[in-house]
C-alpha cells in the first residue's frame, strides 16, 4: 500500500498543472450531478420515508449520514467506472485532477441537500409556528423566515406618531414614554394606583393613509410586549383585535406578575396570538387594543402585526384554482387562492411551475440574510482547513484515511485504465462485502436464508440485573454493541495501528465510564434528568469541554507554523511556501476576515448582539477544527463527532440573564449546524 506522502504527492500532481484541471470541463459534468443527487437525496430522505411510514423525518438520514457521503459516493463510482472504458475513456476525456475536483463537489454538496441544511435549516424557523409559539417565533427577528413585514413598523404606542396609525389612551392612571429597564428601548408606561382603575389603549389602522394593511383571510401574528408589576388579585391586562372597536376577538390575557424567565429575562412577555386570521368583510379600518384594569405598573411596547400567512402556507399547503373557478371567487378569497394557467397555454405553465409554485417573493429575503452565515462558516471552514493542512500533514504526519481511498481509487497505469481493478484484494473484499449485505437483506424477506450477524448488543448476553440495566439503551445513546461494518473495517485499513488502538482503548474507558456512572448516587441529579442523560451527568458538557481543548491544542501545537504563515501574509517572509496548497496564505487569511464579515452581517441583519454571533459561530468554527483533526488522524467516517448541544456552553455562561434572551434563543435556531448531520 503506498504511503501517506506518496498520496499526497499524487494528489499535488493531479491538481498542480492547470492544463489538467479545466474548470469549464468540472462543471459540465457536476451540474447534471449536481441535480441527480439533489432528486436522489429528497427521494430517499423525505419522500420515501413519507410513503411507507406516514411521517416525514427530517432527522433521519439515508445517505449523507456517513463522511463522505453514500450519495457522493454511488453518483462518483459510475463516472469512475465510465471512465477506464476504452470507448468512452477519449469521449469523456477527464484527468485525475478533474476526478478528484468532480468527487470534491459532490462531497460538500450532498450535506447541504440533505438533512444537514435544507431539511434543518427551514423547519426548524418554521416549527415554532406549527406549535403556535408566538414567545419563539417572536424572539428573534421575523427576517429569519418567510413574512411579509411589520403592518406596525415604526409605529407601536411607544414611537413618534405616523401616518395611518392613529393611538388613543383613556386611562384612570399616570401614563408616561420612558426607557424600559434593562436599555432594551423605549416604552409606554401605565401606573393604576387603585383597584378600579382602568385604561384602554386601542389602535385605529386606515387603509388609505397607512404604508401597510392586512389582507382578508390572511393569518397575522398580532402581538405586544408586556411587563406587568406589582398587580393586585385581580388584575389584568388583555389584547384584542378585530374591524369593529366595540366588538372585537380576544387574542391573550395576561393576570399575573410577570417574571425573569429564559424568554423573558427582562420581564417582558409577548403576549398575542400567532395564527390571528383577518376577517373576510375586512374594509378600510382595524382596531388592536389593549385593556389594562386593577392596580399595578404596566409596560407596554412593540405592537407589532406579522403577516405569517406563508409560514402557515407552507406548512399547510397552496390552494390553487382554475381561471374560471377563481373569477367566481370573492376579492378576500384571493387572497389565500392562487389562480392556475390554463394547460393550453404552454409558457405561462412552465412559468407558474418554475415561479408560481412556491412564493419566491417573501422567501428570498430570509434565505439571502441566512446565506451569509451558510456561506461565511463553509468559508472559514475551508480557510482553516487550508492554513492548518500543512501543520498537520507535515509536522504531525496525519494519513488523512479518508481521502486516502479516492486517491487509491482514482490511480490508473500509463494507458488510463484504473489500477484498483487490477487487484485481487480488492475483487476479494468487493465480493465478501457483496455476499454479507445481499444476504442480510435477502434474510429480512426469506428468514430460513443464512446470514453473519455482524451486529452483537452486550446487554443481550448478561442475565436481567443493575448490570444489564447499565448497558441498556437510553434516549440519546445507542446500547454497547459489537457492531462489524464493512465501511469502517475498509478505513481502518489507511489508518496506522497505534490511532486504530486508540479508538479500541478509549471505547473500552468510555464503557466503563458509563457503567461506573450507573452505579453512582450523581444520576439521581435533578440536572441528570433534566438534561435527558445516563450514569454520570452533563456529559455532554463534558464532551464540548473535551472538544474546545482539542481545537485549543491545535491552535498551541502549530504556534510556531502559525508565526510563519503570520510572517508571510503581513510581512511577505519566504520562510514559508504555500504554492502547494488548495489556496495562497493570504487568500486563506482574506476568506477568514470575510467570514467575520458575513458573521457580523448576519447579526445585523437579523437585529442580535454582532459580538455574541461573532462568538458563538467561531466557537462551532473551532468545534469543526478538532472534528476535521479527528478525522485527518482517525478517518472516522461516522458524523456525531460534534456534540448535540454546543448552547448547553453559553447557557453555563449565564444564560439570556448575560447573554440576552433573543441570542439564546438564536442557538436553537441554528441547531443544524451542530447536530452532526451538517
Amino acid at each position: 500500500m503506498p504511503s501517506p506522502q506518496a498520496h499526497h504527492d499524487d494528489a499535488i500532481a493531479a491538481s498542480k498543472n492547470p492544463g489538467q484541471l479545466r474548470i469549464g470541463h468540472v462543471i459540465a459534468i457536476c451540474l447534471p450531478l449536481l441535480v441527480l443527487a439533489a432528486v436522489l437525496v429528497q427521494f430517499l430522505e423525505v419522500v420515501l420515508p413519507s410513503t411507507l411510514f406516514q411521517i416525514r423525518t427530517p432527522t433521519t438520514s439515508l445517505i449523507t449520514d456517513d463522511v463522505p457521503p453514500a450519495a457522493a459516493v454511488t453518483l462518483f463510482l459510475p463516472l469512475l467506472l465510465l471512465t477506464s472504458l476504452p470507448i468512452l475513456r477519449r469521449w469523456l476525456d477527464l484527468s485525475r485532477g478533474e476526478l478528484l475536483a468532480i468527487f470534491s463537489v459532490l462531497v460538500l454538496a450532498v450535506p447541504i441537500f440533505g438533512s444537514g441544511l435544507w431539511h434543518h435549516l427551514v423547519p426548524l424557523q418554521l416549527e415554532t409556528h406549527r406549535t403556535r409559539e408566538l414567545d419563539r417565533a417572536m424572539s428573534v427577528s421575523p427576517l429569519t423566515w418567510p413574512t411579509r413585514g411589520n403592518v406596525l413598523h415604526a409605529a407601536s404606542a411607544e414611537d413618534s406618531p405616523v401616518p395611518g396609525a392613529k393611538w388613543t389612551l383613556k386611562t384612570a392612571g399616570t401614563r408616561s414614554v420612558t426607557e424600559a429597564p434593562h436599555g432594551i428601548g423605549r416604552c409606554l408606561q401605565i401606573t393604576h394606583s387603585d383597584k378600579s382603575d382602568l385604561s384602554q389603549l386601542q389602535l385605529e389602522l386606515s387603509r388609505n393613509l397607512a404604508p401597510r394593511f392586512l389582507r382578508p383571510l390572511g393569518r397575522y401574528a398580532v402581538w405586544v410586549r408586556l411587563r406587568l408589576d406589582d398587580p393586585g388579585p385581580s388584575t389584568a391586562a388583555s389584547l384584542a383585535a378585530g374591524i369593529d372597536p366595540q366588538n372585537q376577538s380576544g387574542l391573550r390575557t395576561l393576570r399575573t406578575r410577570t417574571r425573569p424567565s429564559l424568554l423573558a429575562a427582562d420581564r417582558f412577555v409577548i403576549s398575542g396570538k400567532i395564527d390571528y386570521e383577518a376577517p373576510g368583510n375586512l374594509e378600510d379600518r382595524f382596531y388592536v387594543s389593549l385593556t389594562f384594569s386593577g392596580q399595578g405598573t404596566l409596560r407596554i411596547k412593540d405592537f407589532s402585526i406579522v403577516d405569517t400567512e406563508e409560514v402557515f402556507r407552507y406548512l399547510e399547503g397552496y390552494e390553487d384554482a382554475s381561471p374560471k373557478d377563481y373569477k367566481a371567487l370573492t376579492d378576500s378569497q384571493h387572497t389565500i387562492v392562487r389562480q392556475r394557467p390554463d394547460r393550453a397555454n404552454v409558457l405561462a405553465r412552465l412559468k407558474y411551475v418554475m415561479f408560481g409554485l412556491v412564493p419566491w417573493r417573501v422567501w428570498a429575503r430570509p434565505l439571502a440574510i441566512w446565506g451569509f452565515l451558510i456561506i461565511g462558516l463553509f468559508l472559514g471552514m475551508f480557510c482553516l482547513v487550508t492554513i492548518f493542512f500543512r501543520q498537520w500533514q507535515q509536522r504531525d504526519r496525519m494519513t488523512f484515511p479518508l481521502q486516502t481511498f479516492i486517491l487509491d481509487l482514482t490511480r490508473t497505469d500509463g494507458h488510463g485504465r484504473l489500477h484498483i481493478l487490477k487487484q485481487v484484494p480488492f475483487w476479494a473484499g468487493l465480493l465478501l462485502c457483496v455476499l454479507h449485505l445481499s444476504l442480510a437483506n435477502a434474510n429480512q424477506h426469506v428468514p430460513d436464508l443464512p446470514y453473519i450477524n455482524t451486529h452483537l448488543v452486550v446487554a443481550e448476553l448478561l442475565p436481567a440485573g443493575a448490570l444489564r440495566n447499565s448497558l441498556d439503551p437510553g434516549p440519546y445513546f445507542p446500547p454497547i454493541a459489537v457492531d462489524v461494518r464493512p465501511l469502517y473495517v475498509a478505513i481502518a485499513f489507511f489508518m496506522s495501528l497505534e490511532i486504530s488502538l486508540s479508538l479500541v482503548v478509549f471505547y473500552l474507558v468510555s464503557c466503563v465510564y458509563r457503567v461506573a456512572g450507573f452505579f453512582t448516587p450523581l444520576k439521581t441529579l435533578p440536572a441528570a434528568g433534566l438534561y435527558r442523560e445516563y450514569g454520570f451527568p452533563f456529559q455532554r458538557m463534558l464532551s464540548a469541554g473535551g472538544l474546545l481543548f482539542l481545537a485549543v491544542l491545535c491552535v498551541f501545537s502549530a504556534r510556531r507554523h502559525l508565526v510563519n504563515v503570520a510572517g508571510h501574509v503581513l510581512l511577505g517572509r519566504s520562510t514559508t511556501n504555500d504554492a502547494d496548497e488548495a489556496i495562497s496564505y493570504r487568500w486563506a487569511s482574506a476568506g477568514l476576515l470575510l467570514t467575520l464579515a458575513a458573521f457580523v452581517s448576519f447579526a445585523y441583519l437579523v437585529e442580535l448582539n454582532p459580538w455574541f454571533v461573532m462568538f458563538f459561530l467561531s466557537t462551532y468554527l473551532l468545534l469543526s477544527l478538532s472534528a476535521a483533526r479527528i478525522r485527518a488522524e482517525s478517518g472516522l467516517p461516522h458524523v456525531g463527532i460534534m456534540i448535540a448541544y454546543p448552547s448547553w456552553i453559553y447557557i453555563g455562561l449565564g444564560s439570556g440573564l448575560a447573554l440576552g434572551i433573543h441570542e439564546m434563543t438564536f442557538t436553537a435556531q441554528v441547531s443544524f449546524l451542530y447536530s452532526g448531520i451538517f
